[in-house]
């Protein structure tokens, strides 16, 4: 919703604005989940406590709908992830290339360099600069992308060591708990 509604406005100033009141409705709205919906919850009835939100859910989505006439609608460019795979499929191709002409000139008794030591990462033989399809940002793009995935991939294991520790430490108080019943 914050980059939808940044879109809605055009002028700096105005954009600045609109994060700022942004913010604040979501503090508001969570002071009010929070307050008031945990006290209705805890000494009303939990039903009514999942009602409240979802009536306000529903009435946000009928706001939102009704003003999809007046909203600006912005033609979304290419992304990272639509990029992804083309990048690296390019890369490979190209690579591929640069081999088959270094193999082809050393074959004939000449040394080439078909990167002219440009290439600092695999991915770089999918820049226009080395016979590839993309553009440097692109390419520059996905190598960012890769790294943040790299800290995705890792947070898989250390949340699953995580449960699996704190699963063994509650067994463990349960076991305690029971022998000093017994």
């Amino acid at each position: 919703m914050a980059v939808f509604g940044a879109e809605q406005v055009r002028e700096q100033k105005t954009t600045q604005q609109y994060f700022d009141r942004y913010y604040a409705a979501v503090n508001t709205g969570g002071l009010f989940a929070i307050a008031f919906i945990a006290y209705v919850q805890q000494n009303i009835s939990y039903f009514i406590g999942y009602i409240i939100p979802a009536g306000l859910l529903i009435v946000a989505l009928i706001l939102f709908l009704s003003g999809y006439k007046f909203y600006i609608h912005v033609i979304p460019d290419d992304s990272i992830m639509s990029n992804f795979i083309p990048v690296i499929i390019n890369a490979f191709q190209t690579r591929r290339k640069h081999l088959q002409d270094a193999q082809i000139a050393a074959t004939n008794g000449r040394s080439s360099d078909p990167s002219n030591g440009q290439l600092r990462s695999f991915l770089d033989y999918a820049k226009k600069i080395n016979q590839g399809k993309f553009l440097d940002r692109i390419v520059d793009d996905i190598k960012s992308f890769r790294r943040i995935i790299v800290v995705f991939l890792l947070l898989i294991p250390y949340w699953l060591i995580y449960m699996q520790v704190k699963n063994e430490n509650l067994n463990n108080f349960r076991k305690s708990i029971i022998i000093q019943l017994d």
